[in-house]
């Protein structure tokens, strides 16, 4: 039996249970539920409870781009695949400047 673990999120301008549930590998019908939702409905700024399996996520971290790197590089150096770096950062794929920030998702 694994112990539950929740993080805090708060609901950012364009987001939606959909993404947030995609961000931590969730189901979005678990967010409703811990949270009490009768709607799919959110607001910015609203603070709401992901409940979380600590092994399956890692939080997402962020990288700045330094002369040099290249996508290849970052997912070497972090040690994930090239495919997940160009999903989670859709609009760096075909130029990277530096002092670019990249998302890096470990899940």
């Amino acid at each position: 039996i694994k112990d539950n673990v929740f993080e805090e999120y708060i609901v950012k301008k364009g987001d939606s249970l959909g993404k947030i549930a995609h961000i931590f590998g969730i189901h979005y019908s678990l967010i409703k539920k811990y949270n009490h939702l009768k709607s799919t409905m959110l607001r910015v700024g609203q603070n709401l409870i992901i409940p979380i399996d600590p092994d399956t996520y890692k939080r997402p971290k962020y990288y700045n781009v330094k002369r040099g790197d290249t996508l290849y590089a970052i997912s070497r150096k972090f040690n994930i695949p090239l495919k997940r770096v160009l999903k989670d950062n859709p609009k760096k794929v075909s130029m990277l400047s530096i002092g670019d920030r990249i998302v890096i998702n470990f899940k």
